[in-house]
């Protein structure tokens, strides 16, 4: 007496095997879902738990900088909307400058390029000569704010300090 003489495959066993172990599809679980009224949690597996025991979701690592806290504090951003904004341009001309640096010092495109970079950010105030591209690679967030215009009227002595009254 073997299995497979107890156990006959026929079309119709196999097809409510896989029936019976299909999971259900998302658009059945959130129906679900709905009918409990999320009574119940979801068990996580073990891996899954070992996971999140390493996040903690209050305390972001990316969001807790000294560095943010103390040029946001310093030039008196209130919104950090402002910061992340000059963080991202800060890294796009860094991004820009490290392209630049990999083509060879002959190209004529890369001169042309870095001219109009040091340029652009000569005029806005960015850097203080349009002389190299060292310049451009270490511009910062705080060389952004500085530019700000309360922060230049209490450089020029036209405001006592750049927080609003």
């Amino acid at each position: 007496s073997t299995w497979a003489s107890h156990h006959t495959l026929s079309p119709e066993s196999i097809k409510a095997t896989a029936l019976s172990t299909r999971r259900p599809s998302p658009a059945s679980e959130s129906a679900s879902l709905s009918e409990k009224h999320c009574t119940e949690m979801v068990k996580l597996k073990p891996h899954e738990k070992r996971l999140l025991r390493k996040v903690d979701f209050l305390d972001w690592k990316a969001d807790n900088t000294l560095r943010e806290a103390h040029v946001l504090r310093r030039y008196h951003v209130s919104r950090r909307e402002d910061y992340v904004r000059y963080n991202k341009l800060v890294g796009a001309i860094t991004a820009l400058v490290a392209t630049l640096k990999a083509k060879p010092k002959e190209d004529a495109q890369r001169a042309e390029i870095t001219a109009a970079l040091l340029r652009k950010l000569y005029a806005m105030g960015v850097v203080d000569a349009d002389s190299s591209l060292a310049k451009a690679e270490n511009v910062s967030v705080s060389a952004f704010c500085r530019r700000r215009l309360a922060v230049v009227m209490v450089k020029l002595k036209l405001a006592e300090t750049s927080r609003r009254p």
